[in-house]
C-alpha cells in the first residue's frame, strides 16, 4: 500500500497512575501504547457512500473498543499482560468487522440489497489485522515492521493483497534507512536526467516526491 494512504505521527505520552495505593507497585506512570487496526475491503462495484459508511463504522468501532478496553483495566493492580492485550485486540477485530458490515447493509436501499445480494459486484472483505507497541518497546527497538498478506486463496479469488505497517521512534535516527532512501533518491534523479518520455518523467517525479517525504518523516533531513 502507498505510504500516503496512512501515515500517523504523534507524541506518545506515559499513562499516569492516579490512585496512590497503586503507585507503590506500578510507579508514577505506565508506558503509553500506540496501535493500528485496519480492515481491508475491495470496493468493487459498490458506490462511494457505502464505502464511507463502512469507514465511519470502523472508526466508531475502534473508539468504542478502546474505551471498553481501558475501562476494564483501569482498576487493575498491575499492567495488562501481553496475552490480555492480544485478547482485547481480537475483540476489537471481531467487533469492527461486525459493525462495518452492519453499517454498509443499513446504508443500502432495498434495490441495492437485492442487486448486491444476487448478481451485483459485491464488496469483499480481504483481511483484518491489529498491531501495537508501547514506549518501552519503541526505545528498545526504534523501528518494527509488520507485513500482513492475504493470498488469492485467502480472499476467495479476489487477488493477492498485502499491508505493510511500520512503527518508528522518530527520536532515534535510523541511519541505515536514511542511507537507503538517499541511495534510492540518487538513483531516481539519475534516471530522471536520462529520461525524455513524459509519462516516465511524471512517474519518476512522483517517486522522488514520495522518497523525500519519507526522509522527512524519518528525520533524515
Amino acid at each position: 500500500m502507498p505510504e500516503s494512504l496512512g501515515v500517523f505521527e504523534t507524541v506518545l505520552k506515559p499513562i499516569p497512575v492516579i490512585d496512590p495505593s497503586y503507585k507503590m507497585t506500578l510507579g508514577d506512570d505506565l508506558p503509553g501504547i500506540v496501535g493500528v487496526v485496519f480492515v481491508v475491503m475491495e470496493e468493487d462495484g459498490w458506490p462511494d457512500d457505502l464505502a464511507e459508511a463502512g469507514y465511519n463504522a470502523l472508526v466508531d468501532a475502534v473508539r468504542l473498543a478502546i474505551a471498553k478496553f481501558t475501562t476494564a483495566f483501569q482498576h487493575n493492580s498491575s499492567p495488562p499482560s501481553t496475552e490480555e492485550i492480544d485478547a482485547a485486540l481480537e475483540k476489537v477485530k471481531e467487533g469492527a468487522m461486525s459493525l462495518v458490515r452492519g453499517a454498509i447493509v443499513n446504508k443500502m436501499s432495498g434495490g441495492q440489497v437485492a442487486w448486491y445480494g444476487s448478481v451485483g459486484n459485491n464488496d469483499d472483505q480481504l483481511g483484518v489485522a491489529t498491531h501495537y507497541m508501547d514506549q518501552d518497546a519503541l526505545v528498545a527497538q526504534p523501528s518494527r515492521e509488520y507485513l500482513d498478506r492475504w493470498t488469492d486463496d485467502d480472499t476467495d479469488g479476489c487477488g493477492d493483497w498485502q499491508v505493510r505497517t511500520v512503527f518508528r521512534n522518530l527520536d532515534v535516527l535510523d541511519t541505515t534507512e536514511c542511507a537507503r532512501l538517499q541511495s534510492e533518491l540518487d538513483r531516481l534523479r539519475e534516471h530522471l536526467a536520462e529520461t525524455t518520455d513524459l509519462n516516465e518523467r511524471k512517474r519518476l517525479l512522483e517517486s522522488i516526491d514520495l522518497a523525500q517525504r519519507q526522509q522527512k518523516v524519518r528525520g533524515c533531513i
